[in-house]
C-alpha cells in the first residue's frame, strides 16, 4: 500500500509539471495521468500479495485497473489534436 501511495505522489507530480511551457488541449493531462497510473498499477498488482479472485490469471485488482486504461486511451484518442 505504501509503494502505491508513493507511485501515485510521484506519478500525479511528474504528469502535472509540463517540460514546456505551450498548454495541452484540455482533458490530454487527465489521459495521460489515467494511463500512466493504469499501468503502474497493473504492474504493482504483480509484485503484490494476492488476495481474491483470479480470473483468466489476473488479480481483481488488474480486472479494475483494466478500466482505468480504457478510459485514458479513450481520452487521450478524442482529444488528438
Amino acid at each position: 500500500m505504501l509503494i502505491a501511495a508513493i507511485l501515485f505522489v510521484h506519478l500525479k507530480k511528474s504528469v502535472m509539471v509540463s517540460p514546456t511551457n505551450h498548454s495541452t488541449r484540455g482533458g490530454r493531462t487527465c489521459a495521460l495521468f489515467l494511463i500512466l497510473y493504469g499501468i503502474a498499477r497493473f504492474s504493482l498488482e504483480f509484485i503484490r500479495e494476492q488476495h481474491g479472485v483470479f480470473f483468466y490469471g489476473l488479480s481483481e485488482g488488474q480486472w479494475l485497473t483494466i478500466p482505468v486504461l480504457i478510459a485514458g486511451v479513450i481520452l487521450w484518442w478524442k482529444t488528438k489534436k
